[in-house]
């Protein structure tokens, strides 16, 4: 909550340029950021918040509370550059099959049974929890996956965590069947390229990030949403996954490396 002081002002002139409009509420201040396994933002937020002063004058809230507006503004049914949409949305048995090959995934790097990298092989983990599903993660990934916009949204916070995202989409000139679990493999695929020496201290890489992010040790649930449409000749199946709380913090642990 910000109570007062020139630095408060400051501070809520760089939120509003952060992230227009209607940002600054009620004396509070809300700042909505693009995270994404890629994380172009990054570097620019933990500056942010290393250059930032508390005080007992200021304290702000460094949780970055959604402002829900502007994903909320987007529509819920298909935007018109989808085309011709065949289907929308998981079915019961697409949610469990995202969960389940994500838990598969990270208990193998946890268990010390992933031989690939960069170099390789990844070092076990000490503790990295399943994961299980998140209804208004999924609702949030959705509406994204309704513009069928083949990039990271910008708002998509939620009020009990910063939130990531993977996104990824398969295209055929046949059908687009794409089983749902094969989105998650192709981010997990990544560590092919991952140093497992970065384990304890994450740095930014794009090449890398949504394998990093997949495996997460302080992420806790996941939501997803699909669209599938043709579009010039091509049959697609666009995948969003939104991760809470959100990974590949810079500097921060992937996990904590058992010894």
């Amino acid at each position: 909550l910000l109570r007062s002081g020139k630095i408060g002002r400051d501070l809520i002139e760089s939120a509003t340029q952060l992230c227009k409009p209607r940002l600054v509420l009620s004396g509070e201040i809300k700042i909505c950021l693009t995270r994404s396994a890629q994380i172009q933002q990054d570097r620019k937020r933990s500056d942010w918040i290393s250059n930032t002063t508390l005080s007992e004058e200021i304290r702000l809230d460094l949780r970055f509370n959604i402002e829900r507006q502007q994903w909320s503004d987007l529509s819920s049914t298909p935007a018109a550059t989808c085309g011709q949409v065949s289907s929308v949305g998981l079915n019961e048995n697409d949610k469990q099959a995202i969960v389940k090959k994500h838990n598969e995934l990270r208990q193998r790097v946890a268990s010390g049974q992933e031989k690939k990298g960069n170099p390789g092989r990844q070092p076990p983990a000490v503790s990295m929890p399943d994961l299980t599903w998140d209804n208004e993660l999924e609702k949030i990934a959705q509406r994204w996956a309704n513009q069928c916009n083949f990039n990271h949204d910008k708002c998509r916070n939620v009020d009990r965590f910063a939130v990531g995202q993977n996104i990824a989409q398969k295209s055929s000139t046949g059908g687009n069947n794409f089983p749902v679990e094969s989105f998650v493999e192709m981010w997990y695929d990544e560590v092919d390229k991952f140093d497992k020496n970065k384990v304890s201290k994450y740095e930014f890489d794009p090449n890398t990030g949504h394998y990093t992010q997949v495996v997460w040790a302080d992420t806790k649930k996941v939501g997803c949403g699909q669209i599938s449409y043709k579009s010039n000749g091509w049959n697609t199946k666009y995948v969003v996954c939104n991760y809470g709380p959100s990974g590949n913090w810079i500097g921060q642990k992937i996990y904590e490396v058992k010894k």
